[in-house]
């Protein structure tokens, strides 16, 4: 059962992307060990409070002898803009591939980092996990975690008169288990020595 190592976000996503201002993928790659304070933000308008906003990002590719995932944790950073007010801000994360669930609360479903009154969320950045996904796909290849996508998720739930308020992410990273198998370059090897060992006892191929 080896050990994932740590798992970075290493591009942006092509899914969708409505966080307001700079969402490039550099400000959130550095993991938390390297945590430097640069942040991406899901800012709230006239026009999108009380609604779902959305960021996508790439993964970085599981290893090279990867099977399948056995288990998946988060560890996230991150921050609210202010902590005034009486409505709700909730903040989640999921990973997909293509119309795959990867993790989640459930397949489809994406798990809760925090859900809170405004007045409740710490607007210094604080550190929560390694917490495990409730979710994870046991039985996708390899193939569907290299072209794993991250989706964050930021809710602001209004109470009487708006309070603006919004999640803020400063690095996420991935740890976790996962069953080995044999890498791809080492199977080509396998089945060119076969053909070799097959060409020198007569067959035809």
């Amino acid at each position: 059962m080896p050990a994932l190592g740590t798992i970075l976000v290493d591009g942006d996503g092509e899914g969708l992307r409505n966080w307001a201002g700079n969402q490039d993928f550099g400000r959130i790659d550095e993991g938390i060990a390297g945590a430097d304070g640069s942040e991406i933000a899901a800012a709230l308008t006239t026009e999108n409070r009380g609604t779902t906003l959305v960021t996508s990002f790439d993964l970085a590719d599981m290893p090279g002898d990867f099977a399948t995932m056995i288990d998946l944790s988060w560890t996230v950073r991150y921050r609210a803009d202010n902590a005034v007010g009486d409505d709700t801000l909730s903040f989640s994360i999921e990973i997909v591939s293509g119309a795959t669930n990867l993790a989640g609360a459930f397949s489809g479903v994406p798990t809760v980092v925090r859900v809170d009154l405004n007045t409740a969320w710490n607007t210094s950045l604080q550190t929560d996990g390694p917490t495990a996904f409730a979710f994870v796909n046991t039985t996708a290849t390899q193939a569907e975690w290299d072209a794993a996508e991250l989706e964050l998720f930021s809710n602001h739930s209004q109470n009487m008169g708006p309070n603006d308020n919004w999640a803020i992410v400063d690095t996420i990273e991935f740890t976790g288990n996962y069953t080995a198998g044999a890498p791809a370059a080492d199977l080509r090897q396998n089945r060119e020595r076969i053909i070799v060992q097959a060409v020198n006892r007569g067959a035809v191929i």
